[in-house]
């Protein structure tokens, strides 16, 4: 079995491989994690397999407020 983080919780590609994988649930096994807050920095991910990265912004136009989120990301 796989161990799966699949980091960005609640994002539609993140949801959507969740659906996908959890289909095999004797192939494996999932998690999520929210990547909005700082409690990732502390959160332990050497059990898992594979780190799948689906956080993003989407649908969200740039602007000078936003700039440094964009940068950040």
């Amino acid at each position: 079995m796989k161990h799966v983080l699949i980091a960005g919780s609640g994002s539609y590609i993140g949801e959507s491989l969740l659906g996908w994988l959890s289909r095999a649930p004797e192939r494996f096994a999932c998690t999520t994690l929210d990547l909005r807050d700082g409690a990732w920095k502390h959160f332990d991910m050497t059990p898992f397999d594979v780190v799948v990265l689906v956080a993003g912004i989407a649908h969200v136009r740039e602007t000078a407020d936003n700039e440094a989120l964009y940068e950040q990301v």
